[in-house]
């Protein structure tokens, strides 16, 4: 019998997002046998029922270990469940971990560098969302084991979005306020240079956290506020009933390890624009499925709207192409490359 814990820190991120996916994808798969999944939350707040459930993963963990025909499996993905797992490592030794390593600001930056230090040095396996991350590890820590497993979304089925000429521009910008990292600045100038050349468009800022207050000051100085709105924290139903008119999604974030919300917009057939760093330009082919931007060049994002507007025929076709591409990152195609790990180790 084999227990496999999922760790994370609750967040509204991609690496809370990516071992929530990777767990359902355990749970809703044909193909799971023997194996149990159990997803373990740990949450910033330190109330009672997020220490009862603390408690209870620890005993069946340490219990499990006990048991020479039970494996325990840790499955890590970000800094505080990576400093858990290296201690549960050290402490049972049975235990065998598993580290998804996610680095939108830099593998080495500050005190993720001890961190991936001490998982290139004690997991068992290393896996990477993309590419890009995954030559960053080998780069930085000379470590060439570390295997491939694309997050996921949940596909919806086909929606056309049919472009009309002189329909309002709807852009999405899905991105949490946790850091600058996301780009909401560049968004800013994007949507000042639109609003400059006198077109009709909308922002809809989808995304939380502690910097919000801040940009919204920006935004409400320099823009009328028909040109945007802060939605807060809103899921892809909600994201959905936006899209019913000409949309586009900009990803202008510094550095990115996958980029989910590119995915999730993909599947909505919204094409994306998108800064060409870290894992985006193995998601958006430029020309094809979206319009890649290099150095975050507010030029580019603004000649790449313009010409999607003016060309009902090229939307569709990136539109059509986005949403072909998102249908790839199943959970089913991230648990067969999961388990392919998974096997290795045990």
């Amino acid at each position: 019998m084999t227990h496999i814990f999922f760790i994370s820190r609750q967040t509204l991120g991609g690496p809370f997002t990516s071992i929530r996916s990777l767990y359902k994808s355990f749970l809703t798969s044909p193909y799971l046998s023997e194996a149990t999944p159990h997803l373990l939350i740990l949450s910033p707040s330190l109330d009672l029922s997020w220490l009862y459930n603390l408690i209870c993963s620890l005993r069946l963990i340490i219990v499990s270990t006990l048991f020479k025909k039970t494996r325990v499996v840790l499955v890590s993905c970000d800094s505080y469940s990576s400093i858990c797992s290296f201690l549960l490592k050290i402490l049972l030794r049975r235990v065998v971990w598993i580290s998804t390593i996610h680095g939108i600001i830099g593998l080495t930056y500050r005190y993720h560098y001890p961190i991936n230090y001490l998982i290139h040095l004690s997991a068992n396996a290393i896996t990477s969302p993309s590419l890009s991350l995954s030559e960053q590890f080998k780069n930085s820590f000379y470590d060439t084991s570390i295997k491939i497993v694309p997050n996921s979304i949940q596909v919806t089925t086909y929606k056309p979005l049919v472009r009309q000429q002189n329909q309002r521009i709807c852009i999405f910008h899905l991105a949490n306020f946790y850091s600058s990292v996301k780009g909401h600045d560049v968004t800013l100038l994007i949507a000042d240079k639109l609003f400059q050349a006198n077109l009709d468009f909308t922002i809809h800022l989808i995304g939380d956290g502690k910097y919000r207050s801040h940009y919204e000051r920006l935004y409400h100085a320099q823009l009328p506020s028909s040109a945007f709105t802060f939605h807060g924290f809103r899921d892809l139903n909600y994201v959905r009933s936006l899209a019913t008119t000409f949309s586009l999604g900009l990803n202008p974030s510094k550095s990115e390890s996958f980029g989910i919300s590119i995915l999730e917009l993909m599947n909505m057939s919204i094409p994306v624009i998108a800064n060409n760093v870290g894992g985006t330009s193995e998601l958006v082919q430029n020309g094809f499925n979206g319009f890649l931007v290099s150095s975050n060049s507010v030029h580019e994002y603004f000649y790449y709207i313009c010409s999607i507007a003016n060309d009902p025929s090229l939307y569709r076709h990136i539109s059509i192409n986005a949403f072909y591409t998102s249908l790839k990152y199943t959970p089913d195609s991230q648990y067969r490359a999961f388990d392919h790990v998974l096997k290795a180790v045990l």
